[in-house]
């Protein structure tokens, strides 16, 4: 079923809503162009999605009166859309995000944009007790007009809103416009000198509700959206509407109460018996009726549901995502008035600080009980035109992210409060989401009383439309606020503007509306100093581009001195595939030093001296970057990324619950991306660091440690059974020969880390006896026959590693569905190349010489012919 919005009541003509689904119990009928659909037995709606009219003027030109009759100049649209994606299905303008054309779109900004829709309704229509005309998105300044009278106005993109339509239909033929522009107009005049901000557009940002990246971020062009872009429609009401339906779950010994609270508004003018009926199904059926007198108004119900021996919500790997499937019925003796219905995962969470010594105080998020460590990245909208993002390509990415064992994502205060179709692919996949409000990087205008009231009211619609969802864990104020501040960003504002929406604004919200989900004030944030490595989440830019020197900045082995108890952000960028920048950058200009190429880079890429890329490369791979082929330009840098994730995961899940969380920045990209901190690309391919994160990442671990006198070896265990194996580890150098060879018996307690190996106590891999950079160490577990993990470690940076590699004659097979790759020396960075529609379970890997390593294929292995292998030190053939 499709998710509706419904309002909570009327302020200022706007209405506030709560997302739910919509009971259907007849088919649609086709009208007109027009959906109409009955939603039980006293709503209908109106489904305005679809085609649309457009024009536009220079703002402040445009005249509703000569918009609603005039019969030319218009162009189709559609909605949920945006101007960009319809002036470029007319012709009117080249695809933005390929080469340098998102400066050409800039003349956007400029104008206003009318759109116009005609539709039909009946005088039955009319007769119904509430009409309410409703977007769930409007981008950004809008203003509303129905058969030429004003409805309403909005500004701003982040808030559906609602507007009492009663008195504006006609019986028949009605004429819809809706004027928009992009809200750089609203925000002329307002004051940016005290928030310490030039009068430009960007700076404009913190007075427009907005995601703030389309003004232009590191990894981001400047493209300022505009248009309808959530789905619309007119909901007619009679008698009754059901509302704001909150689902609270707690937990006591072997059963659950799960407790259904709504509001039930009564449009008449009389008392009316009700029976309100909720349910919990799975494989048995759980309900409680109850009866309500509803009186005229509003009527706040509470159904308590108890579930015996409740399956239970828990994120990846840690336990299954059992979904009940939930409803609230509401009848009348004259019939069903009105129904909600949703997928429901029960479960507690909590934020667990507690004291740890010397090493200061833990962050760790408890799922029913049950301690767990986070693992994932940042997520940012997934594309720069947001309507263009489909329902699939959400559904996609969170599956991407799964597929890396991802257990969370955390939604980046710069970006938007996702769609439904996100937080619920989250809920199926076990992928927790620490949700942030759209506040970043910047000191906000909390001395003016409208902008607190539209964020209370934003914060409001949001909290209420997305905490049925098991997977949402967090509620965070901003991003780097906080932390700017106490390092001294803005060291001239004469305070912290701002202060009082984190602090005093939306946790009311949240305390209000969402009580039993944890709420935190910004990302850093803990103690005295906000990005402390004592207590709370940490920010660890000191390595990749805050650190004072090279060797800070560029070596990535600087993580292993962090000790974060919950690192949030933290990222190495790398290029996209070659076939992505193909797909955004002109052919004649795929090189690093190509005016397309440098707009398309990370902008830390263009303004740190001698440029990031070029640094990162000649300290780990090349003296000479500048002369490296672009594929191998584009590989180095890759693989430099995969290891420098790979080395700080395992690092960080080496010290789980001293540490609680890793999550890197950032998780995919929202254009084509010459140089950015993601392990998948815009077009949803995966890099080579995808496939280093998705085995760090794995459920069971194992890792090497390198000591100041030797080496160790963790198993690091996220399953909630404890791990029983054999670890085989030694040396060995790349032709093949043996150095070290041993088999010990391993046992790992559920949901821990353990060193198994430690140097100083075995006396066999001491490092003054192994450190050669011709040289690798292995580990290898099992459980009976098969490995579980395997991992290596090498003695030297990667420009070291690569002369000192033999090269590797790889042979290869398709046998069944799996690929079987062969090797005589030590095969290093095997990349398999393949057809679309066949995707490897791995790549980028190594192959140990003299070994056979067998990759599992899905889709079509029809196609396996025409599979290609190819290791970095690959021989000639």
């Amino acid at each position: 079923m499709k998710t509706y919005y419904v309002f909570n009541g009327w302020k200022n003509g706007v209405t506030d809503f709560h997302s739910r689904r919509a009971h259907r119990t007849m088919a649609p009928v086709l009208k007109t162009g027009v959906w109409f659909v009955v939603l039980g037995d006293n709503m209908k709606m109106l489904d305005l999605n679809g085609e649309w009219e457009l024009q536009y003027c220079n703002i402040g030109e445009g005249k509703a009166g000569a918009f609603s009759e005039d019969s030319s100049g218009w162009i189709s649209a559609t909605v949920p859309g945006d101007v960009h994606l319809d002036l470029m299905a007319a012709g009117k303008m080249e695809e933005p995000l390929y080469g340098l054309n998102a400066k050409k779109c800039e003349w956007v900004e400029e104008k206003e944009f009318w759109y116009r829709k005609i539709f039909y309704v009946s005088k039955d229509d009319l007769s119904a007790d509430r009409i309410e005309l409703c977007f769930d998105g409007l981008d950004t300044t809008a203003e509303i007009w129905l058969n030429g009278k004003k409805a309403g106005a909005s500004n701003n993109m982040l808030a559906p809103c609602a507007f009492d339509a009663k008195g504006f239909l006609n019986d028949g033929k009605n004429i819809l416009l809706v004027r928009l522009d992009c809200g750089l107009e609203a925000a002329k005049g307002k004051p940016l000198e005290k928030y310490l901000l030039p009068d430009d557009i960007p700076s404009r940002r913190i007075w427009i509700r907005k995601p703030q990246f389309t003004f232009g971020w590191d990894w981001a062009p400047r493209l300022l959206t505009c248009g309808i872009w959530r789905p619309a429609r007119i909901n007619f009401y009679k008698e009754f509407v059901l509302r704001n339906v909150y689902l609270r779950a707690k937990l006591a010994g072997k059963k659950a109460v799960v407790k259904a609270e709504c509001e039930i508004e009564n449009l008449g003018c009389e008392p009316v018996s009700a029976e309100i009926k909720a349910a919990l199904k799975k494989k048995k059926t759980y309900s409680v009726n109850i009866r309500a007198n509803l009186k005229p108004g509003m009527n706040r119900i509470s159904v308590p549901v108890q579930v015996a021996d409740p399956q239970l919500w828990y994120p990846r790997p840690v336990g299954g995502q059992p979904l009940y499937d939930f409803s609230l019925e509401v009848r009348t003796d004259a019939g069903e008035i009105d129904r909600y219905q949703t997928a429901y995962g029960i479960r507690e969470v909590k934020l667990l600080q507690q004291p740890l010594g010397k090493e200061g105080k833990s962050w760790t998020f408890v799922v029913n009980g049950v301690k767990v460590f986070c693992k994932g990245a940042d997520w940012i909208p997934p594309d720069s035109i947001l309507a263009r993002a489909g329902e699939e390509k959400y559904r996609r990415s969170v599956e991407l992210a799964a597929e890396a064992n991802f257990n969370m994502l955390r939604i980046w205060g710069g970006g938007i409060y996702e769609p439904d179709c996100f937080y619920r692919a989250c809920d199926e996949m076990g992928v927790m989401v620490w949700q942030e409000f759209i506040f970043a990087c910047a000191l906000y205008p909390d001395d003016d009383p409208d902008f607190c009231a539209e964020v209370k009211q934003e914060a409001e619609l949001a909290v209420k439309s997305l905490r049925n969802h098991p997977s949402l864990v967090l509620w965070c104020g901003n991003n780097e606020n906080d932390w700017g501040w106490a390092t001294g960003w803005w060291t001239k504002a004469d305070r912290y503007y701002g202060l009082k929406l984190y602090s005093e604004i939306l946790p009311q919200v949240c305390g209000r509306f969402d009580p039993d989900r944890p709420y935190w004030q910004s990302s850093p944030f803990g103690g005295a100093d906000p990005n402390s490595h004592l207590e709370g989440d940490r920010h660890t830019w000191w390595v990749s581009i805050q650190g004072g020197i090279n060797e800070e900045k560029f070596d990535y082995r600087n993580y292993a001195r962090d000790e974060s108890k919950f690192t949030s952000e933290y990222g190495i960028l790398a290029p996209s595939p070659i076939e992505t920048l193909k797909k955004c950058i002109p052919e004649n200009e795929l090189n690093p030093s190509s005016e397309s190429w440098k707009f398309h880079a990370n902008t830390f890429d263009n303004t740190v001296k001698g440029t990031y890329q070029m640094g990162m490369l000649r300290y780990n791979y090349d003296d000479e970057p500048q002369n490296l082929p672009l594929e191998e330009f584009t590989m180095g840098l890759q693989l430099i990324q995969g290891e420098a994730y790979k080395f700080s995961i395992e690092h960080y899940r080496r010290r789980k619950f001293f540490c609680s969380g890793d999550l890197f920045w950032m998780y995919a990209d929202c254009w084509g991306a010459a140089s950015g901190w993601t392990i998948v690309d815009y077009y949803l391919q995966r890099k080579p660091s995808f496939f280093f994160v998705k085995k760090a990442y794995a459920p069971v671990l194992v890792s090497i440690k390198e000591e100041e006198f030797g080496l160790s070896v963790w198993v690091t265990n996220d399953l909630l059974q404890d791990f029983s194996g054999t670890l085989e580890f030694g040396q060995k150098d790349f032709f093949g020969k043996e150095f070290l060879k041993k088999k010990i018996r391993v046992k790992v307690k559920a949901n821990s880390s353990k060193c198994v190996v430690r140097a100083a106590r075995t006396g066999e891999i001491d490092m003054l006896a192994c450190y050669n950079i011709q040289r690798f160490f292995y580990a290898r577990l099992k459980a009976g026959a098969r490995t579980v993990c395997e991992n290596r470690h090498f003695f030297s940076l990667l420009k070291w590693l690569k002369t000192s590699l033999p090269k590797a004659k790889l042979e290869h097979a398709v046998k069944g569905n799996k690929l079987v790759v062969k090797t005589d020396n030590f095969a290093w960075a095997v990349k398999v190349d393949l057809p679309e529609g066949l995707v490897p379970e791995d790549n980028y890997f190594d192959v140990f010489p003299g070994e056979t390593k067998e990759i599992l294929l899905r889709g079509d292995l029809n196609l396996a012919d025409q599979v290609k292998v190819k290791a970095m030190n690959q021989a000639e053939s």
